[in-house]
């Protein structure tokens, strides 16, 4: 799977446009992009190419994990022997059943998003996170609900209309959905794995190697897309679009404000990612921020903070797994 090259940022504000719209439709044409952002063709294709050609941002399709592969979802928390918390990071996002990975600072020292069989979990939990050279301790926290994920990510790049106008496949009201598994067929099965090598494989080229129609491929992606068996992803570093800190948060509401915080962390654009598990802290995210001075407000300025018991913080120190692509740092 390509990977993500670190380039230094930010991207200029027309590149940030364009990643924005690659970030509401992935497989948007450069002529529709540039319609809606009145940028000249010309320049979206020479400039969106390019940052494709760099690795700056890259496309990829994801399938529901739960419906698609039948998997359970967990936050997994890590404390380190000391100097090995690298190296654990590192073994955890290589493998396959995680989809985010993050070094942090504070009392856990990695975070991951990860994606088991449920008949898996106990083993996971009693033999293999044990057996990662440099564990020290760890947390598991099942996922209970996806309050946002990195597809749904607009930090007020783009305007509220050229995002409605960029977006050709209805906004998911939650993905992924935790509903009965779907069992795809060979075609849907190759055209998956097609668009989770590069999310932007043409209708043509899928067509030619599954040996059915651009019509036939056209119908089932829609399809796909449209039910939430498949999202197409842009993947960028924050840094590139102007928020180079991100943080962890960790919160435990006040059990009569739970549904105000959830709807704070919902409407807020800086809010990258979030989830509801199980555990002493109810509720996870991802935020991002241009300054720690911004990042200071978002922490302790927002809903979350004053209507908590519980809240806990770390500083994300890197990113080695996003959306199931490796960062370019564990290259092999």
């Amino acid at each position: 799977m390509a990977q993500m090259k670190h380039i230094e940022g930010p991207l200029p504000p027309t590149d940030q446009r364009i990643v924005a719209a690659l970030h509401v439709d992935g497989r948007a044409s450069w002529r529709r992009i540039a319609q809606v952002l009145d940028i000249p063709e010309r320049t979206v294709h020479r400039r969106g190419s390019d940052l494709l050609a760099r690795k700056a941002v890259s496309v990829h399709g994801l399938a529901d994990p739960h419906r698609i592969h039948k998997a359970e979802p967990a936050v997994v928390h890590t404390h380190c022997v000391p100097g090995k918390a690298w190296a654990v990071a590192s073994s955890l996002a290589r493998r396959r059943e995680s989809v985010v990975a993050h070094l942090t600072s504070g009392t856990a020292d990695c975070f991951v998003d990860w994606w088991s069989p449920d008949a898996q979990l106990a083993n996971l939990l009693g033999h293999e996170l044990g057996a990662i050279s440099g564990v020290n301790s760890f947390t598991v926290s099942p996922i209970m609900r996806y309050l946002r994920t990195v597809h749904d990510w607009q930090p007020n790049i783009l305007t509220a209309d050229e995002i409605d106008e960029l977006r050709n496949i209805p906004r998911l009201a939650e993905w992924p959905q935790f509903s009965a598994p779907i069992e795809l067929d060979r075609t849907g099965k190759y055209i998956l794995k097609c668009l989770v090598e590069d999310g932007r494989r043409s209708f043509e080229d899928i067509a030619l190697r599954s040996d059915v129609s651009e019509q036939t491929v056209n119908r089932r992606i829609d399809q796909m897309r449209t039910a939430g068996l498949l999202v197409i992803r842009a993947l960028v570093d924050p840094a590139l679009l102007g928020f180079p800190v991100g943080a962890l948060l960790r919160i435990a509401p006040v059990p009569e404000n739970f549904d105000t915080v959830v709807q704070a962390i919902q409407e807020n654009p800086m809010v990258r990612y979030a989830v509801v598990v199980m555990g002493d802290y109810q509720i996870m995210a991802e935020v991002r921020a241009s300054s720690r001075s911004e990042l200071y407000d978002l922490m302790f300025k927002e809903p979350w903070f004053r209507l908590s018991y519980r809240f806990e913080t770390s500083l994300i120190l890197a990113t080695l797994k996003q959306s199931g692509v490796l960062a370019l740092t564990l290259e092999q």
